[in-house]
């Protein structure tokens, strides 16, 4: 994973929002920066319900349940496990008739001693977010991941339930950590997932992203925006609501609502 330094990976960035120019390599054109009427800064309040799950190994977790019915999204963390940018996001999928999950690993947020243990539990927690909302009645399921979140999202796109996924500037790899994304899985897959990226992503280069891209074997789609902002912290940037636009048409083609 080259240029990356695993603290960073590990953490986000504060990122200011840049101005918006154009995307690269044959994304959806942005153009220069219109009211941001369905970023997820503007979502109608939407303080969502407090549930706790147990994961896949049987550890509790926590989380916040957004909207309703019978296909759910759920949102995995950046490596700073704060759960805020979804929490912002998750409203606006509400709206869309979407089941929203956003969680929180077991580790604590923002700790400064990650291990290579909780890089790999991050996988039966989201395992169990997945059991989650299809106990809760969800016939479809698609992850949504930023980061770290987004290698565990790349992992388990071909779990039981699982329709579609989403992958926000993650890296293949952390070879300090000796954490990979499971690359097998993705060369085995069948359900579409989208790759985004910051064009000068200062965390995770788009190339690492684009990595995944490149191994990924199934129906697959790529959407970078000029901007140096890192997983969801995208949605705060001037690119955010074209951003969210590009989230909601991806889920409404491939696992519509219902």
């Amino acid at each position: 994973m080259s240029g990356v330094r695993t603290p960073l990976v590990l953490a986000a960035l504060v990122i200011a929002a840049a101005p918006v120019t154009a995307c690269s390599d044959g994304s959806d054109p942005v153009a220069s920066p219109a009211p941001p009427t369905t970023g997820a800064a503007t979502a109608p309040a939407d303080p969502g319900r407090p549930v706790t799950f147990p994961a896949a190994d049987g550890a509790e977790l926590t989380g916040m349940l957004f909207g309703a019915g019978s296909t759910a999204v759920v949102l995995s963390n950046m490596g700073d496990n704060d759960p805020a940018d979804w929490q912002r996001f998750a409203p606006v999928l509400g709206r869309q008739g979407y089941l929203v999950l956003t969680y929180q690993f077991r580790y604590p947020v923002r700790t400064q001693s990650f291990t290579a243990t909780m890089a790999t539990e991050t996988l039966a927690d989201l395992r169990g977010a997945i059991a989650f909302v299809r106990e809760r009645g969800a016939a479809d399921v698609v992850l949504v991941g930023a980061s770290l979140g987004g290698m565990a999202t790349a992992s388990l796109a071909g779990a039981d339930g699982v329709r579609a996924a989403v992958v926000l500037s993650s890296p293949a790899e952390i070879p300090e950590l000796g954490y990979a994304v499971d690359t097998a899985a993705l060369e085995a897959g069948t359900v579409p997932i989208l790759y985004i990226a910051g064009d000068r992503d200062p965390v995770v280069p788009a190339a690492d992203t684009r990595r995944l891209y490149d191994l990924t074997a199934g129906p697959r789609e790529w959407q970078s925006y000029p901007e140096a902002g890192h997983g969801s912290e995208l949605l705060d940037t001037a690119s955010g609501p074209a951003l969210t636009q590009r989230l909601i048409r991806f889920l409404a083609e491939t696992v519509p609502a219902g």
